[in-house]
């Protein structure tokens, strides 16, 4: 994706060598880049490089009125605390705690897919009966009819 090459001794040293920043994934020297966080303990992300070394640590929420409207947005720094290196902001290891309500989020919509999985398996027998029983009465509808035909044939 990178539209130059660097060396080795370019990566990561402070200094955005390419346009795309992929020279700095672990650097905020680059203002459109991505700062990797590998967060051990919950899934690995990329942090906008201008949150890198910020002073702010974990997940904040921001609050803009823009018109009238209230817009809530969410932003997450590296819960490894791995995005403010420069030692002016000591931010507390959160991964397994990010990890751990990541799983139990994970594991609540497996058992409400497994619990719709049954239900729809409940839902299809009934279907299947449903359908039967339509197909009977139509069957003995159809004969109904073939004995009034006959009897209105008979009449006429």
């Amino acid at each position: 994706n990178g539209s130059k090459k660097f060396t080795k001794a370019q990566l990561n040293d402070d200094f955005c060598d390419c346009p795309d920043g992929t020279d700095e994934p672990g650097t905020s020297a680059c203002p459109l880049g991505k700062f990797y966080c590998k967060n051990i303990g919950h899934a690995p992300s990329f942090l906008y490089s201008s949150r890198v070394n910020d002073g702010i640590c974990g997940m904040i929420c921001l609050r803009y009125h823009i018109d009238h409207f209230v817009i809530w947005i969410k932003r997450a720094d590296c819960c490894d605390g791995s995005d403010e290196y420069d030692g002016k902001v000591k931010c507390p290891y959160t991964c397994h705690e990010a990890g751990k309500v990541a799983m139990e989020s994970l594991k609540r919509k497996i058992e409400v897919y497994q619990e719709g999985v049954i239900l729809r398996k409940v839902e299809i027998g009934l279907a299947k009966r449903a359908i039967a029983k339509d197909k009977a009465e139509l069957s003995g509808l159809k004969n109904e009819r073939e004995v009034v035909e006959k009897v209105v044939h008979q009449l006429e």
